[in-house]
């Protein structure tokens, strides 16, 4: 922030202008009193404030007096609705939640898998399959104890054959 505030305050411009008076545009230093504020929409003037000062206010509005454990949107909410601002807060309130020990421990599972889901399609029925062999069961009549498991995926159909040992004689259909 003190590079901005030196551009606002007196004008002066480092090497790097263009950068500096892209991160200074929607932020003004009032009556130069060294304390930068950044203009919202349709709100007040929020309060720039420093890495320091932001983890102290992110504790204090998820987990303070008034504390509301709640999502990060909302702690970021909240501090907007209080008149502060820096930039990346939502990442901040994110970090500053997971550390929160209750909330891991009382969090709802996630029934989602971790990895995106892939779609086999299929424009016919019958040209691919999915073929499994389940492990060794406890021996049947005929000593059969592997089962061998077909899927076509267009149609869903199921083909599945009993069988003694896993041989290609025995896979041939």
């Amino acid at each position: 922030m003190t590079p901005i505030i030196a551009y606002l305050s007196s004008g002066i411009l480092p090497a790097e202008r263009r950068r500096l008076e892209n991160q200074a545009q929607g932020l003004e230093l009032p009556m130069n009193d060294g304390i930068l504020y950044r203009r919202s929409f349709l709100g007040p003037l929020l309060r720039c404030v420093d890495a320091e000062d932001a983890n102290y206010l992110i504790r204090e509005v998820y987990e303070g007096i008034c504390g509301l454990n709640a999502g990060p949107r909302m702690t970021v909410a909240k501090l907007t609705n209080a008149g502060y601002y820096w930039p990346g807060m939502h990442l901040d309130a994110v970090e500053e939640i997971r550390k929160c020990d209750s909330c891991q421990r009382h969090a709802p599972n996630a029934l989602r898998p971790n990895n995106e889901l892939i779609p086999v399609t299929s424009a016919w029925p019958f040209p691919k399959w999915a073929i499994y062999i389940m492990v060794p069961f406890p021996e049947a009549s005929g000593r059969v104890k592997f089962l061998i498991v077909a899927i076509d995926y267009f149609t869903k159909w199921v083909e599945a054959k009993p069988v003694a040992s896993i041989t290609t004689s025995s896979i041939n259909w």
